[in-house]
This record gives C-alpha cells, sequence and structure tokens, in this order.
C-alpha cells in the first residue's frame, strides 16, 4: 500500500485493496477478517478510510509519516532487504 501510495497518492479503493492483498500475499482470509484487521489498523490511526460519495465507495490511504517510516524501514520489519542496522563486526579491547 505504502508503495502505491508513493506513486499516485490517490487512495486505495477497498476491492483493489483486497485483489492486490490476495494476489501480492497470497491470502487466504475472508474478506470479513481483512475488514476486520483494517478497522484495526484504522483505530490505532495507521491506516485512512475516505469515502467517495460519488463512486459510493471507500478507499484507504496512509498517514504521510507512516507511509514515510514503511518505506524507509529502517528495523527491516517490513523488508528484509531494506536497511536493516548492521551489526559492527569489531570488537574493542578493554584493559
Amino acid at each position: 500500500m505504502a508503495k502505491e501510495l508513493e506513486e499516485d497518492s490517490t487512495p486505495i479503493p477497498f476491492t483493489k485493496l483486497i485483489d492486490e492483498l490476495k494476489e501480492q500475499l497470497g491470502l487466504q482470509l475472508s474478506i470479513f477478517e481483512i475488514m476486520a484487521d483494517i478497522d484495526i489498523l484504522e483505530q490505532r490511526s495507521l491506516v485512512e478510510r475516505n469515502n467517495d460519495p460519488d463512486k459510493k465507495e471507500t478507499r484507504y490511504t496512509l498517514q504521510p509519516v507512516i507511509k514515510k517510516y514503511i518505506l524507509i524501514d529502517p528495523l527491516g520489519l517490513i523488508d528484509e532487504k531494506s536497511n536493516k542496522p548492521k551489526k559492527s563486526t569489531q570488537t574493542v579491547n578493554i584493559l
């Protein structure tokens, strides 16, 4: 979601979000389970819901600080290949 919002800041429609989750992650969850999880993220202010009255659909986006943190991923929690802190290989001798 963060990567897609980085390219285009338009909120993501719920149906597209569900399709991408199933495709990219191979999720075998029901829509009800995904909705419950999204509600939890929304309660924690990690995801924002926008209702589009013209199209009568719900769209989701991330707060800018959350999106930036996910994309930077300083601890490597999102993507193992990202910028994990490196352990020092040097040792210090204390006399």
